[in-house]
Formats: structure tokens, sequence, C-alpha cells
């Protein structure tokens, strides 16, 4: 009887008490960034130019960082072809920065969730760009 009792509290520990690392948040730097590959979905809002008062548009995009300074974005907009754009980052905190090549400043992002398999990052200004992603290698 106290074996049973043993074997059904030592299973119920392994089953019931252990966390899953998975979705631990995890530091945000650049050695964590390099040679990781997200999709998901980019949200774009902008108040300005709407009957409404607000426009939010969606496409799909997948960010590979290929190291701990380069990377691309690959964003798939229903309008035109899959468009894809190379940038350099740096990370200073919870805040990474993107220059785009194509572009004349760089975008400031806060990292807002970022663990093993998921990352959710936004850029506030004139529009609101939120990315939902997850880990694909």
């Amino acid at each position: 009887m106290k074996l049973r009792l043993l074997f059904l509290t030592i299973l119920c520990a392994l089953l019931f008490g252990c966390k899953d690392d998975e979705d631990k948040e995890i530091p945000v730097t650049k050695d964590t960034f390099a040679q990781t590959v997200w999709e998901g979905t980019a949200e774009y809002t902008s108040s300005r130019g709407t009957k409404k008062g607000v426009d939010i548009y969606r496409e799909p995009v997948l960010v590979e960082f290929y190291s701990s300074s380069k990377g691309i974005v690959v964003a798939e907009n229903t309008d035109t072809e899959a468009v894809e754009t190379e940038f350099t980052y740096s990370i200073d905190g919870k805040i990474l920065t993107i220059k785009f090549y194509t572009a004349t400043q760089s975008e400031k992002f806060l990292v807002t969730k970022y663990t093993k398999k998921e990352l959710q990052m936004a850029s506030y200004g004139e529009v609101t760009a939120i990315y939902y992603l997850h880990r694909k290698h």
C-alpha cells in the first residue's frame, strides 16, 4: 500500500509539477535572436485617412535573424508579390532597433513577449505595427 502511494505521488509530481520551458520568458539578446526563423502576422493600425478613424491591415510575415546583427523580413502582401527586405538590428534591453536597407531611418520595436516558441514586438508611431510570431526554426 505504501509503495502504491509513493508511486502515485511521484507520478503526480512528474505530470503536474514540471513547468514547460517553452513558455518561459527568456532574455532579449542578440545571441538568442541569431539564427532563428519566425513566422506569423504583422498587424498595422493607422488613425489617418479613414472615415471610421482607425484602419487595420494584416499580412503574413516571415522574419529571419541571420546573425547577431543582420536579418530579412518577407511580407506576403495580398495586393502584390511577397516582398523581401534585408535589415540590420541592435538590441538595448527590450528595445529592438531595426534599420531596413530600403529605409533612411531606423524603426524601434518594443519586445513584449519572447519565449522559445513565441515572439511579439510592437512599434508605436503614426502607424502602429505589431508582430505576432511563432518560431519556425
